[in-house]
């Protein structure tokens, strides 16, 4: 009856220090659903980042097409049309307030090259 009781605890004992080395699959699970859920949230922000650069060249594109519109018809047209326009107005105003072309392309938010094209403009009819 001893050795019966003894080796039974042996066995437990035994089998109680190989449970502790063997690999547990909870573990790994939860390893691997972690791993897919970073995965998921990478993948999640870098499609946000994409849209949101498309979303801003959409917008600057089409507001940049209907300023640059009033431009090509200023290049074209008579005086009347140059004018015309508020956004050519205030690049004006801004510009004889005294402001430099770039601080004037940054406030409108407009290239840099429209607002010299439309200055160059001003000055030869002003001359």
């Amino acid at each position: 009856m001893t050795y019966a009781f003894i080796s039974l605890t042996i066995l437990s004992l035994f089998l109680l220090f190989v449970s502790f080395l063997k690999e547990n699959k909870i573990k790994v699970i939860e390893k691997q659903v972690e791993q897919l859920s970073l995965n998921a949230l990478q993948e999640q922000y870098q499609t946000n980042k994409r849209f949101e650069r498309l979303e801003e060249e959409l917008l600057f594109s089409s507001t940049y097409e209907q300023r640059l519109a009033p431009t090509s018809t200023v290049v074209h047209s008579p005086k009347r049309s140059l004018k015309s326009s508020s956004i050519h107005q205030h690049v004006f105003e801004l510009f004889h307030s005294g402001m430099t072309v770039d601080e004037i392309a940054k406030q409108l938010a407009i290239p840099i090259e429209e607002v010299r094209l439309l200055i160059n403009h001003v000055r030869r009819e002003e001359q």
